[in-house]
């Protein structure tokens, strides 16, 4: 007799603007977790003399069907679910920059850059708010090329105020998310599985999901681990249905 170990794949069908889009392929999971947070049970006990106390009768309302996802590849739809965000393509095509205008707040502090991915063969030229100053690079101010900081550096001959700075940026694309756009993630749920000691395949289905982040997140991870997060929540019955999942194994 075979016991179970589950190997499988989760799928999310997001609600959005009152439509559900195409199911979303979650990517690696860590792990994959349906429960219940355990029966209501209210007892009545008897006032007999003789058993004064005992349970003569009961009755339990099941508890919640609940679901836990955790997430290891923090791809650009996982992400936009775990900040109940928004996502959006950013497409930056490199230009030079002139004269862009910075504020200095005090020394040996950094400045970020409109733009990131800074061209290493065209080093940035700082200067004064009227352009008859050119500060020095590295004894002045450092680049952060890859990210677009200017450091400001503590002996730097640059005061408080503002600052010009003339730079190259390049080509890059990306995605940003902006975070807490809903309160919640509704969805449709498709997990599909197989039980590798038998060989018999598993599918489970839940039409009305709920969804929220679990615990912390982390984008700094320690030395060996990699970033796990997670997504919880309770599974309802939908509307016209009975059953609020249906799981389903075939060989």
């Amino acid at each position: 007799m075979a016991g179970l170990r589950g190997a499988g794949k989760v799928y999310l069908s997001v609600l959005s603007g009152g439509a559900y889009g195409g199911y979303m392929d979650m990517s690696n999971i860590a792990s994959f977790t349906i429960g219940n947070d355990g029966g209501d049970t209210v007892t009545l006990k008897s006032t007999a003399p003789s058993n004064y106390g005992a349970v003569i009768g009961s009755s339990t309302t099941p508890g919640d069907d609940t679901i836990s996802i955790a997430l290891n590849v923090p791809n650009r739809k996982n992400l936009a679910t775990m900040l109940l965000g928004t996502d959006s393509t950013v497409t930056n095509t490199g230009a030079a920059v002139s004269n862009e205008s910075l504020t200095v707040l005090a020394k040996g502090t950094y400045i970020p850059l409109t733009k990131r991915k800074l061209d290493t063969n065209n080093a940035p030229v700082v200067t004064n708010s009227a352009g008859t100053v050119t500060y020095t690079a590295t004894t002045d101010y450092v680049v952060d090329y890859d990210n677009g900081l200017i450091y400001i550096t503590p002996a730097s001959t640059i005061a408080v105020g503002t600052i010009l700075v003339d730079y190259t940026h390049l080509d890059y694309t990306g995605y940003s998310i902006n975070a807490r756009t809903t309160s919640s993630i509704n969805c449709k749920m498709l997990f599909t599985g197989e039980n590798l000691d038998s060989g018999e395949l598993i599918r489970v289905t839940a039409d009305a999901v709920e969804l929220s982040p679990e615990g912390d997140f982390s984008l700094i991870s320690a030395d060996g681990e990699f970033l796990e997060f997670t997504l919880s929540g309770t599974i309802k019955v939908p509307t016209g249905q009975t059953v609020p999942f249906v799981m389903e194994v075939i060989s």
